[in-house]
């Protein structure tokens, strides 16, 4: 069976912000599970810049990092939009903060 190895892009239309209590140890456990260009670029779709293209575990001891880290991660919200995928063009859409994906015949099976 063939991998799909491309991305979502993000398109959002009303992203909005809600501050949640940063846990430093929380993101130190969470980073080697996160892809981090697809954060930094679905961070930049919405608007947020802050956060570098790439990162390395090093940073995690940097206070300034983590706080850019946590906002991306766990305070921007994207209430309504939709993940497009760049490979086909289809547009999954975003409504009340959920992702409704379909039905995705064919998606994953060889051919």
């Amino acid at each position: 069976m063939r991998r799909l190895a491309y991305r979502m892009v993000l398109q959002s239309t009303n992203p909005y912000e809600k501050e949640v209590e940063l846990n430093a140890d929380f993101l130190r456990h969470m980073f080697s599970k996160i892809e981090w260009k697809a954060l930094a670029g679905a961070a930049r779709a919405v608007g947020y810049g802050e956060l570098p293209d790439e990162a390395d575990a090093s940073m995690l001891d940097s206070e300034d990092f983590l706080r850019r880290f946590h906002h991306a991660l766990l305070e921007i919200h994207v209430e309504e939009g939709a993940l497009v995928c760049p490979e086909f063009g289809r547009r999954f859409p975003i409504n009340k903060g959920f992702v409704f994906w379909g039905l995705m015949v064919g998606v994953g099976s060889e051919k």
